[in-house]
């Protein structure tokens, strides 16, 4: 699926019917593993989808008997739109002896979202997380950014820096 510029799906596609019920012998049966449609082509695509697609009929499933010959994808799209929030850094597994100073202590998160939910999305709703275990184990002079929460309305996020420096305050 080719999205217009923009746009893009808003759910997981779904099939109807999920699954297809085959009768025929054991021995042919047990040879099936999945089925599969014929391929489909969207392109430009600007508005909700709903195709109904043929099940591709190989040799095997031409010996046997199917429920359905044809099933309907369904998705939902909507305009995208893209966000940005500076999003506080969290150091974990810090040890209670430890102090430490690290810059920055915020880090830009771009995320899109669908322009529907773009009002709904707060800073609070993503975390980032440096673990401090990491600066024994690899011995690196700065900690690596981690997205650990991400909201579900979100269809995609991405740090736009990733290195936090820091200080061992003795």
């Amino acid at each position: 699926i080719a999205y217009a510029s923009g746009y893009d799906m808003s759910s997981k596609i779904k099939v109807v019917p999920d699954s297809i019920r085959i009768i025929g012998s054991e021995k042919l049966i047990s040879q099936i593993h999945g089925v599969s449609t014929k391929k489909v082509e969207l392109k430009n695509v600007n508005s909700n989808i709903e195709r109904s697609l043929q099940i591709e009929m190989t040799d095997l499933l031409k010996q046997l008997k199917i429920s359905d010959e044809n099933v309907t994808i369904k998705g939902y799209v909507e305009k995208f739109t893209e966000g940005t929030f500076n999003v506080p850094v969290t150091i974990i597994n810090l040890p209670a002896d430890t102090n430490i100073n690290y810059f920055p202590k915020t880090i830009p998160v771009a995320y899109n979202v669908s322009l529907n939910n773009y009002k709904l999305v707060k800073p609070s709703d993503f975390r980032i997380e440096c673990n401090y275990k990491d600066i024994n184990s690899t011995e690196k002079t700065f900690l690596i950014p981690k997205l650990v929460k991400v909201p579900e309305i979100v269809k995609s996020a991405r740090l736009k820096q990733h290195k936090v420096e820091f200080i061992l305050m003795q």
